[in-house]
């Protein structure tokens, strides 16, 4: 279905995955031409798709699902492969923080912290 103003899900979902890979570095800036790297606001776009799955589950075409779901699966990879890469160079450079020289890149995601979340959450149901 497509609204208004020309834009149906599946561009929603596109133009988010977009965005989050230029924040993530991966393709260039269009307007400035430009790679840029920004973790924060990359991980900011990956939980809203993670919230719109969530929000939208049960509501979607099979098609729709299966894009979200790569989307998701596709940016989730790549930012926790920058995380890691930024964390050899702090290692290598003598750093032990996990961010930046500006500190606005995050250190990597606590899997264990969404996994007893998850688990609190399982037993609450």
């Amino acid at each position: 279905m497509v609204s208004s103003n020309g834009i149906d899900f599946s561009l929603y979902i596109a133009i988010l995955g977009q965005s989050a890979m230029m924040q993530l570095g991966k393709i260039m800036n269009p307007a400035t031409g430009k790679l840029e790297k920004d973790l924060v606001q990359a991980k900011f776009t990956i939980d809203v798709l993670g919230i719109i799955e969530k929000k939208t589950e049960g509501n979607l075409t099979k098609e729709e699902s299966e894009l979200l779901k790569s989307t998701l699966t596709n940016l989730r990879l790549n930012y926790v492969e920058e995380v890691r890469e930024m964390q050899e160079k702090d290692k290598k450079s003598g750093k032990s923080s996990g961010k930046s020289e500006d500190n606005k890149e995050p250190k990597e995601p606590d899997k264990n912290k969404d996994t007893a979340k998850n688990d609190k959450k399982d037993k609450k149901e």
